[in-house]
């Protein structure tokens, strides 16, 4: 009640602050990042290694063990899974909640660089991801695009290689542009051991064609043996099909022609998809998270535009999936809505009161807490979502309740009670504090037990959580301390124009 009467006995000062606080909250929308999902990664990075062929006691040893060593020298690390199958290895790494996986995914990306020069020939680049819940993976998708055009499908990936891949990756917020069919073919060398061993080549002779053929840093293509598949990784000296046809093996005068079929054949992972009748490849598009969707979706257009200005004829490109104009479409149907609900309980209110001055209190508050609230939501580095919007959506219909409560309870003492207006004012105001306390708190608790749910399970509740706090308590605090001045304020010119 003391924090009550001095708000009373300085009106204006507490407007003036109330305001200023307001107009700054409100700048907070000008800044804050607009996504469709919230940042929704894990304190936990995937590292997963390819070695193809490689058995797995080999990948164990070679792979696994030293990367386990590796991260182990990481802070925060809380927990290291590791699972190993042939020319495959894994690592789930978990970190505490203080972790910053932003700069450790750069430290064990740094890190890895020493190591991987000690690993064995034949061992592919180890990728590192961060992990995003399953439920939340389709939310955290961004733009795609399919390009497609009468050419080859390895012309249009080399075009959108160099092209348009390079141009988004340039654009601010941009993370990764992945390039998804028009893959080149690759060389097949297929060994017929029998023919070879009629040409009387020795197990030895064998055994040193295959780590001829498997040794070197570039992958060149595919070595087929008996149902096994291994990389051909051959560093120079046989730029072409023929040229490897005549290939020495061993000390006999043997040709690897002679012994093998070699052709060009399509990737284990081949894939085509076509447009019309023509070949496409796909390109999809993510950005970093917590950066602004509907910005970072305007200027990756703005860039693919200038990067097919001078595409050859022939060649177009047509969008399969763009969040941000989901996030448009959802945004406009939310403020058709909010709209529609502001007249009708701004109707009740007129109604109710018969003063258009009642409506204008109520909203005015209504207005500040949600300001308040996204500017808090901004200094937390939280971004305007569809969960923080639902936490801002209830909220919204409780702050109504609290200034509606309030200013029904202010009213009556003033048209009804004795002494001054001031008196008058903090009775109506103490009538409903502790009741509207109690509600207040009590909602604010029951969202208590969201902050103590699994790390996964708050990606989903926690930014609803405060979201809703966060406008329960400005809507409380603004209810009971401003509107009651405001009040006073009016009451006061109603008696001087009087």
């Amino acid at each position: 009640m003391h924090a009550i009467r001095w708000t009373l006995n300085h009106p204006v000062a507490v407007f003036t602050a109330a305001a200023t606080l307001g107009i700054l909250a409100a700048a907070s929308f000008a800044v804050i990042s607009v996504e469709l999902s919230p940042p929704s990664q894990l304190p936990e990075l995937r590292l997963s290694v390819q070695w193809p062929g490689a058995s797995a006691f080999t990948v164990e040893s070679e792979i696994t063990r030293p990367l386990e060593s590796l991260v182990q020298q990481l802070d925060h690390v809380t927990s290291i899974r590791s699972q190993t199958r042939e020319g495959h290895a894994e690592l789930v790494v978990q970190f505490d909640t203080k972790a910053n996986i932003g700069l450790l995914e750069v430290e064990l990306n740094e890190r890895i660089h020493p190591l991987y020069e000690t690993m064995p020939a034949g061992v592919l680049w180890p990728m590192i991801q961060r992990s995003v819940p399953e439920e939340l993976a389709d939310l955290a998708g961004f733009l795609s695009y399919r390009l497609y055009g009468d050419r080859r499908p390895g012309a249009l990936r080399e075009y959108a290689e160099t092209r348009i891949q390079k141009a988004l990756l340039a654009v601010s917020g941009i993370k990764d542009v992945q390039l998804a069919g028009g893959k080149p073919l690759e060389l097949v060398i297929e060994i017929d051991w029998n023919a070879a061993a009629s040409a009387g080549l020795s197990s030895e002779d064998i055994a040193a064609l295959q780590q001829q053929l498997s040794g070197g840093k570039s992958s060149l293509g595919t070595l087929r043996d008996a149902g096994t598949a291994k990389k051909v990784r051959f560093d120079g000296g046989y730029d072409n099909l023929e040229s490897l046809k005549r290939m020495p093996i061993g000390e006999a005068a043997v040709r690897l022609g002679d012994i093998a079929r070699i052709y060009w054949d399509a990737p284990d992972d081949f894939s085509r998809i076509r447009i019309n009748g023509k070949n496409s490849v796909l390109i999809t598009i993510e950005k970093y998270p917590g950066v602004d969707l509907l910005e970072t979706s305007a200027a990756v257009k703005a860039a693919m535009a200038s990067a097919m200005q001078d595409a050859p004829p022939g060649i177009g490109l047509v969008k399969e999936l763009d969040k941000g104009e989901d996030l448009k479409k959802e945004l406009a149907k939310i403020g058709n809505r909010s709209f529609l609900a502001v007249l009708f309980i701004a109707a009740i209110v007129v109604f109710m009161y018969k003063r258009v001055s009642a409506t204008l209190l109520i909203w005015g508050t209504i207005l500040l807490v949600l300001a308040y609230t996204v500017g808090l939501l901004h200094l937390a580095g939280m971004t305007l979502n569809v969960l923080t919007l639902a936490g801002l959506t209830v909220g919204y219909g409780l702050s109504v309740d609290n200034s509606v409560v309030v200013y029904d309870s202010v009213q009556r003492h003033l048209t009804t009670g004795g002494g001054s207006a001031q008196q008058r004012i903090l009775a109506g105001v103490a009538g409903v504090l502790r009741p509207l306390l109690a509600s207040n708190l009590t909602t604010v608790g029951a969202l208590l037990p969201v902050f103590f749910l699994s790390q996964t399970l708050q990606l989903y509740f926690k930014p609803v959580a405060l979201a809703l706090g966060a406008t329960v308590l400005f809507s409380f605090l603004v209810s009971c301390l401003l509107l009651p001045s405001l009040m006073l304020v009016l009451d006061r010119r109603r008696e001087s124009e009087a």
